[in-house]
């Protein structure tokens, strides 16, 4: 008598090494032809911004003038701090609304990974839609990056290479639709479509801890240097420039060298002698659960520093926090 475990004639044999070998090489083949399409789609990042930028503008712009009246005008330029500690546009007008202080228009134009040279070819449409206030991101004015190494630009390759592909699968759902707060941060990056996905670990602290030391403090401008006009003309024109110290861990703050904190000093007093920029911090510290990372904040973060910040600039139109 066989006393053996007979198979399970239910189970199916793993398939063979030729199949496993034939998806690998669909994949790679796959990922080959998808090289001149990510070279194409890089060369044409700053071409897309600029678009979707100008495009947020003028629906600015015509949103003022459809309401008309003398609702205080706010302009918001940044990188992903502002984008999580800030609602969008219409959320932020509505929150004025909710919290007392009337008719209120906001736009905020965010890029991940951002500097104010990304800005400069919209920085003339920026003025010309006569914001009362024009805040700016500290970092995007204090930093600049420097060139991507390869493994950055491998990254931006397969994060491109999953997003195609989730971008094929959703056109089988016509009921999927990205909201604008989505869309504005895909076009709205540094390679449109890199992921956000901030989460509070090692692994995340050694990444930003890269992306600290890849930035190149700028200082202090030359008198010839195109930020240094536009913020003069800003100030000619009667928009108050604030600079906003965006809210960050402590953990976070420890990361930054001497060297950086040194040099975004002295530009930030070239500023405020030659331009009349303003700095503006949030006098609180958060909770660490105020985060997703070490600084980007959660979505009640972004609502207690939104509140504060509509307070804050509504006092400024006011003429009361302007000295």
């Amino acid at each position: 008598m066989d006393s053996r475990t007979p198979p399970d004639r239910g189970s199916s044999p793993p398939p063979p090494l030729r199949v496993w070998g034939a998806v690998a090489l669909v994949v790679l083949v796959a990922c080959i032809l998808a090289v001149p399409s990510f070279l194409s789609y890089r060369a044409g990042i700053e071409q897309q911004f600029s678009i979707a930028c100008t495009e947020r503008i003028g629906a600015f712009t015509d949103r003022c003038a459809a309401w008309g009246g003398s609702a205080p005008r706010i302009i918001a330029l940044g990188g992903s701090l502002l984008a999580c500690a800030t609602r969008f546009d219409e959320e932020m007008e509505s929150l004025a609304q909710q919290e007392g202080y009337g008719d209120f228009r906001f736009l905020r134009l965010a890029r991940a990974q951002s500097n104010i040279d990304h800005y400069l070819p919209v920085m003339e449409r920026v003025i010309a839609a006569r914001p009362d206030i024009l805040l700016i991101d500290s970092d995007i004015l204090s930093f600049r990056f420097q060139p991507a190494t390869a493994s950055t630009c491998l990254d931006e390759y397969g994060e491109f290479c999953r997003k195609r592909i989730k971008q094929f699968l959703q056109r089988f759902d016509p009921h999927r639709r990205q909201g604008l707060r989505e869309r504005e941060m895909m076009l709205m990056t540094g390679a449109e479509l890199l992921s956000f996905h901030p989460s509070r670990n090692a692994q995340f602290l050694r990444s930003y801890s890269e992306y600290i030391v890849n930035r190149e403090p700028r200082g202090a401008l030359s008198q010839g240097d195109p930020i240094l006009a536009l913020l003069k003309q800003a100030r000619d024109r009667g928009i108050r420039v604030i600079l906003l110290d965006l809210p960050r861990s402590r953990r976070a703050e420890t990361i930054i060298p001497a060297l950086h904190r040194q040099k975004a000093r002295e530009l930030r007093r070239q500023l405020e002698q030659e331009c009349g920029v303003r700095p503006l911090e949030f006098p609180h510290r958060f909770p660490l659960e105020m985060y997703r990372d070490y600084s980007h904040l959660t979505e009640p973060g972004a609502e207690q520093y939104s509140m504060w910040l509509i307070a804050r600039t509504a006092e400024m139109v006011a003429g009361k926090g302007w000295q």
